[in-house]
């Protein structure tokens, strides 16, 4: 899926240039799978010299990466941008998700003539769109 690329690119950029795992937010860790999710902790916290004390799974995940960061040509100066947009387009497809669940909801609360729920949906609706608009000026 898009997201999966945009995840495995995001590692490759992390294993090209560590100091970029400063810029996600603890909540961006949810937005992750849950192998993406201990690969960029074990980055953040190990760095990208050695791998140690980890289990076979995250040892050939994280040697997969570092040969997929050795292929991946990208200028070292073009690498935080890098980094940062496809962050962003993680976050915007997450509230994209979140909208879309939403959505179908409202759906089922329509049918059921809930207008309470209706309501209370449209609200949440609402607001995670606000937000994704301001994921879209980040």
């Amino acid at each position: 899926t898009r997201k999966e690329l945009l995840e495995e690119y995001l590692v490759v950029l992390a294993v090209k240039s560590p100091e970029n795992i400063n810029l996600l937010k603890e909540e961006d860790f949810n937005l992750f799978s849950i192998q993406i999710s201990r690969l960029i902790d074990y980055i953040k916290k190990k760095g990208v010299d050695f791998i140690d004390d980890v289990s076979t799974e995250l040892k050939d995940a994280l040697n997969y990466f570092f040969l997929k960061a050795e292929i991946e040509e990208i200028k070292d100066n073009k690498i935080r941008e890098e980094f940062e947009n496809c962050l962003g387009e993680i976050r915007k497809l997450a509230v994209r998700e979140e909208l879309n669940i939403i959505s179908q909801e409202i759906k089922k609360a329509e049918q059921k003539k809930d207008i309470g729920k209706v309501n209370k949906l449209v609200k949440k609706f609402n607001q995670s769109s606000k937000l994704r608009g301001e994921a879209e000026i980040d």
